[in-house]
């Protein structure tokens, strides 16, 4: 009797973790995507292209423009621009509180180990890997800012772009380097389904399967894709870029982590359950 209300206690406990940690996880995704598309507004809305390739006389005039637009009251532009920049101010913040809520969830559900009811901890990490991993490769992983300080402008972005796993994906099959979409989708996509799939299964028929023992030997090269991605996003990089880690990677890296540790636990369970059946 205790038994079970201690397993129905962990496992109640468990699932309002992974509950708050998918609201989190969720709310930290929106926020993430509204100042991306603010900021790419921004850059739009620079026209930074033009100022890019236009004479120093067309930029100066396009500087007094600008100066003769905010004294003589085009407050409706002014005001427009300045609503634009608190947006991407408060979703910048937003976003950055809910990563660090998700990461004291990710604390409290890595001591639910501490319980000792191994199903339990083993199902809800698993889940927890599953929600990071649909976080990490939608959510950017880096943004990429192409900026200079023109004369009478000022700092203007000439482009703005994020990365995320699953549009470089995309954008590499678009340009035809097939090879490196497959290994990037495969080993940041589809092994880590298989991964995790494989994790419910074993728990749920109390077995070990061969996949996962394959698989296993494959554990960090998700990793190095993502190193390898990484990489070669910054290579091109200059002063007039500035490329930042986003919060995309710290979800994948979370992923690979609750990855590791329940495919090391259910290992562990299942073999101690073999040897009392022995």
């Amino acid at each position: 009797m205790k038994i079970l209300n201690k397993t129905f206690f962990t496992f109640l406990v468990s699932m309002i973790l992974i509950l708050l940690l998918g609201f989190v996880s969720y709310k930290a995704y929106t926020h993430s995507v509204i100042y991306d598309t603010e900021m790419t507004k921004q850059a739009e809305e620079n026209k930074a292209r033009k100022y890019m390739e236009a004479p120093i006389e067309d930029i100066v005039h396009l500087g007094f423009g600008k100066l003769r637009s905010f004294v003589f009251n085009n407050e409706e532009a002014k005001m427009a621009k300045e609503r634009s920049i608190q947006i991407v101010k408060e979703n910048k913040i937003m976003m950055d509180q809910y990563l660090v809520y998700y990461f004291v969830f990710v604390v409290l559900l890595l001591f639910t180990y501490f319980f000792h009811v191994d199903e339990v901890f083993i199902f809800t990490i698993i889940t927890a890997s599953l929600i990071s991993w649909f976080v990490g490769i939608l959510a950017p992983i880096m943004t990429i800012e192409v900026f200079k300080d023109l004369p009478l402008v000022g700092h203007t972005i000439f482009k703005y772009e994020s990365k995320s796993i699953w549009a470089t994906i995309k954008t590499l099959w678009d340009i035809d380097r097939y090879f490196i979409a497959v290994m990037v989708g495969l080993f940041s996509v589809v092994i880590p389904v298989i991964k995790t799939f494989a994790v419910y299964i074993s728990i749920f028929y109390k077995k070990s399967l061969k996949i996962m023992n394959f698989i296993g030997k494959w554990s960090m090269a998700d990793v190095f894709i993502v190193a390898l991605l990484l990489a070669n996003l910054t290579l091109n990089t200059d002063e007039y870029t500035d490329a930042e880690m986003q919060m995309g990677l710290y979800f994948f890296t979370m992923y690979v982590i609750f990855s590791i540790i329940a495919t090391y636990v259910a290992h562990r369970h299942v073999a101690q359950i073999k040897e009392k059946k022995a």
